[in-house]
């Protein structure tokens, strides 16, 4: 089952024209926000892996969304533990996808689905907030 669930997200990353479907995306509007500090971790890439989770259900012949739905998201339990992180993930990726990139065809009960998939699934290597 592990093993399963990192060969998701490594083809998720390896997924040809993947930057093809974001660049359509983040084409329709500037990012809204300057990035200074290169080196220190900033809140507006919170939805980049989220989009590319979404994107799979657009891609080839949507297996990879298939899987991804099929994974635990715990996300009655997360919003109850955990409602500033919640909030954190309703700002900073449901929001900003809905709201500023205007991305259709997900509701926010999805993409928020979708965060919980990819918190309860992938392995994080904490960085303090510095990358």
């Amino acid at each position: 089952m592990f093993l399963n669930r990192m060969l998701i997200f490594v083809l998720i990353f390896q997924a040809q024209n993947h930057s093809l479907y974001e660049c359509k995306i983040f084409s329709k509007r500037p990012p809204g926000f300057k990035i200074t500090n290169f080196h220190a971790a900033h809140p507006a890439y919170e939805c980049i892996l989220a989009l590319r989770c979404l994107l799979q259900k657009e891609m080839k012949n949507g297996q990879n969304w298939q899987k991804l739905l099929s994974m635990e998201h715990h996300m009655d339990l997360r919003k109850e533990l955990d409602p500033l992180l919640w909030e954190r993930n309703e700002i900073n990726t449901v929001r900003r996808l809905k709201d500023w990139y205007k991305i259709s065809g997900f509701d926010e009960e999805t993409i928020h689905r979708i965060i919980g998939v990819i918190d309860v699934n992938a392995y994080q290597v904490n960085s303090n907030g510095k990358l």
